[in-house]
This record gives C-alpha cells, sequence and structure tokens, in this order.
C-alpha cells in the first residue's frame, strides 16, 4: 500500500509539473509584459515558502533586486522554482543558506540564485534544464524531482528573451532578462 501511495503522489506531481509545462508553451503569444519590480516578486515567493522556511531553519536574503521587463506571473514561477530548489536541496544537518542577487549586464539584469546546498554534480551541468533530467543530488534520491522545474525555468526565460545558466560548482543559477527600455 506504501508503495502505491507513494507511486500517486509521483504522478500526481508529473501531472501537474507537465500541465504547469504545457500552459507556458501554450500561452506564449498571450503574455503581456511590462515593468516587474523582482523585489516584491522575490518577497511573495518567500511569503509563499515562509512555512518551508520556518521549519527547515533556511536563511534566505535579497539584496536590492531591479525592476526589468517581464511577465511577473512567469517571473514569480522562476524565482519559486529556483528559491525552491535551494531549500529542497540541502546538505543533511545544515540549513540551507540562499542569497539572491543581481547586477546588469548591458542591455539585460543578471541574476544568481545561490545557496549552500549539495549542487549539481558536474556530469549533470549540461544537461540539467533539459525535459525529464533528474538531477539526482542525493544519495538516496529521497530530495530528486521530476526533472521538469528548471526546464520551465529555462523556458520561461527565454520566453523573456534572456538566458538561464548554471555555474560550475552547481550551486549558482542566473538567469538573464532585459532592463525596462532595452
Amino acid at each position: 500500500i506504501a508503495f502505491t501511495i507513494s507511486a500517486t503522489e509521483r504522478l500526481k506531481t508529473l501531472i501537474q509539473d507537465l500541465l504547469a509545462f504545457s500552459r507556458v508553451r501554450q500561452g506564449q503569444g498571450q503574455r503581456t509584459f511590462a515593468p516587474v519590480d523582482t523585489q516584491a516578486t522575490v518577497q511573495h515567493v518567500l511569503e509563499d515558502l515562509a512555512v518551508q522556511i520556518g521549519e527547515t531553519g533556511a536563511q534566505v536574503s535579497a539584496a536590492e533586486l531591479p525592476t526589468v521587463r517581464a511577465n511577473a506571473e512567469l517571473l514569480r514561477h522562476v524565482f519559486q522554482n529556483l528559491i525552491g530548489n535551494a531549500l529542497k536541496f540541502t546538505v543533511p544537518g545544515r540549513p540551507a543558506v540562499v542569497q539572491v542577487s543581481a547586477e546588469r549586464d548591458g542591455q539585460m539584469i543578471r541574476f544568481r540564485v545561490q545557496d549552500n546546498g549539495i549542487g549539481i554534480e558536474a556530469p549533470l551541468l549540461p544537461h540539467v534544464f533539459d525535459l525529464f533530467v533528474q538531477a539526482e543530488r542525493t544519495p538516496d534520491r529521497a530530495q530528486g524531482g521530476l526533472g521538469l522545474g528548471l526546464a520551465l525555468v529555462k523556458n520561461l526565460v527565454v520566453l523573456h528573451g534572456g538566458e538561464a545558466a548554471v555555474e560550475a560548482d552547481g550551486k549558482r543559477m542566473t538567469f538573464t532578462l532585459a532592463f525596462p527600455g532595452a
């Protein structure tokens, strides 16, 4: 019975993630882009994750973040996924420390979500944004995902005309978005 319940939960999560991914792909031409205050967006995400942050003793900080040209709903998904992953993939016995920052890079803003977690192993780095590539970042895979979250992040960022990347140690995810007026 426990196996069946576990399999059912994984299937439910898979279906929900596939629906989210499909909605993004289908609604590409229907999205409105306007100036979005990313500081407020990250604050809303942290409010959504407050229970998880409190239960784990995590520390999440956001430097002064700029306004960008984006779709507010989609950008919220990007931050929710990246911060959520940083809270999920931690070193056992050590609370997560997550930092969100941004810097101007020409006509773009480069955002960085950095954590002190277990990172992504080097062989997976080139494939981490591919669909169904599950980053097996824990020995027992208990915290493993379905391989859709980062693929969704990449698609959302590309939809905004930006790029998503993971830095060499697998603990820093970056993405770019257009600076308003760019």
